[in-house]
């Protein structure tokens, strides 16, 4: 009997001893966080990219290293795969001189899949304490690493946004317009204020990649605005673009306008077969042979580029207006079978030789003011004309434009003309308004 009952002891010490050290690496119970974080964290556990030494200490405010580890382990989730896998997919290599702080390996694989850039001076200050600001920025460039659409949200509105970094408000509106971070009441975002562990695994939790994918393969985010690929009308001007990659998936576009922005390369337009308007005016294009084959467009402002050579423009023959003001042109033959042309303006370039013009007959509005033209001969047989600019050439025999009886409007000023011919012209175009000086 005393020997059973040894036995028994025995077996209940060495039961709890071998019990004592597994409980001791379990993470901490779910009761040490907030009650209203408890079910997001849980959640994020479930999905398996919240670290095991962070399940802990849930009301302890996050270092930036932290965070960074936890962004990358969300990666992992959203690709099931490991980042290493993720970096090699990506054609992206960790930068051992990144920062002059940390070597981490979570840190450099953040840095480069875009999701921090450090504190700057070469610093990245691993053990700093995180702010929400910081926060919603590196979420949302997290979501942008997964191929989410950033750029185009709609300002978060929020009272407090003023004391936001300038750097911090392109991420506070993509989290507040994804539900991925709210505020903190009375309309205040409190963007310095730091966030807890608590806070950054219920924050990633909240983020809904499936439905952020979805919408980025319907929307381009370009120019800080948001474009629906499947629109028809797109307007962009004035917008500070510079690249245009991503306009290649509008291939439902028909009208769109590229005004007075920075575009100097516009081969992603070579596809968008869609397109009867197009306004690249005012950018720094010099080449445009991608618009070869946009054989739809109905009317086309190139206006103020770098433009030389307008081959590609030969055969565009559904123009009924085209601007090419203000490049650099010598040469307009590749227009001689544009037949349909309505309007043309190719003011202030260096145009001398107009014969390609001579069969556009259905021109009503051309203007030509500001080049070294001499012979306006091709002119003559145009009698569709009603407005024709002519000031600022070399022109010294008008008697081409005799014929033009629908001339309602004509500019000659700036040609070595007299009054003499003018007077000539004018009563043999009793309709017509001529300016001359």
């Amino acid at each position: 009997m005393k020997k059973r009952i040894l036995t028994v002891a025995v077996a209940l010490v060495l039961a709890l001893s071998l019990a004592v050290p597994a409980l001791a690496t379990d993470p901490a119970p779910i009761d040490a966080a907030s009650s209203w974080a408890r079910s997001g964290i849980l959640s994020a556990i479930n999905k398996g990219f919240v670290p095991a030494d962070l399940q802990d200490k849930y009301t302890d405010v996050i270092t930036r290293q932290e965070f960074c580890r936890m962004a990358v382990k969300w990666v992992e989730y959203v690709f099931d795969m490991n980042i290493d896998a993720i970096l090699e997919k990506q054609d992206l290599q960790r930068n051992p001189n990144a920062f002059t702080d940390t070597n981490d390996s979570y840190i450099l694989a953040a840095f480069a899949l875009g999701v921090t850039a450090g504190m700057g001076n070469g610093l990245f200050v691993p053990n700093g304490q995180f702010s929400r600001e910081q926060a919603a920025t590196m979420i949302m460039n997290t979501c942008k690493a997964i191929g989410a659409a950033a750029g185009g949200s709609p300002n978060a509105g929020f009272a407090d946004m003023s004391i936001a970094a300038n750097w911090a408000h392109p991420g506070i509106n993509f989290v507040r317009d994804n539900s991925i971070m709210a505020g903190t009441g009375n309309n205040n975002f409190d963007p310095k204020a730091t966030y807890t562990r608590e806070q950054s695994i219920v924050t990633f939790n909240n983020i809904d990649h499936t439905a952020l994918l979805e919408r980025a393969a319907r929307e381009i985010a370009i120019g800080g605005k948001l474009v629906l690929v499947g629109d028809t009308h797109v307007y962009l001007s004035g917008l500070g673009i510079g690249e245009i990659e991503e306009l290649a998936r509008l291939t439902k576009v028909e009208t769109l306008d590229l005004w007075d922005n920075y575009i100097d390369d516009i081969s992603a337009l070579a596809g968008l077969t869609t397109l009867t308007w197009l306004d690249l005016d005012d950018n720094f294009i010099e080449d445009i042979g991608a618009l070869k084959g946009l054989i739809n467009l109905g009317w086309l402002d190139l206006q103020s580029n770098d433009i030389e050579d307008i081959t590609a423009l030969g055969g565009l023959t559904k123009l009924t207006g085209l601007n090419i003001n203000h490049n650099i042109i010598e040469d307009i033959t590749a227009l001689a079978g544009l037949t349909k042309l309505e309007g043309l303006v190719a003011n202030d370039n260096y145009i001398s030789d107009i014969t390609a013009l001579g069969g556009l007959t259905e021109l009503v509005w051309l203007a030509l003011e500001d080049n070294l033209i001499a012979d306006i001969s091709a002119l003559g047989g145009l009698t569709k004309l009603e407005w024709l600019d002519l000031e600022g050439n070399n022109i010294s025999d008008i008697g081409a434009l005799k014929g033009l009886k629908n001339l309602e409007t004509l500019f000659l000023s700036g040609n070595p003309l007299t009054q003499a011919q003018i007077n000539e012209l004018s009563a043999a175009l009793p309709n017509c308004e001529i300016y001359f000086e």
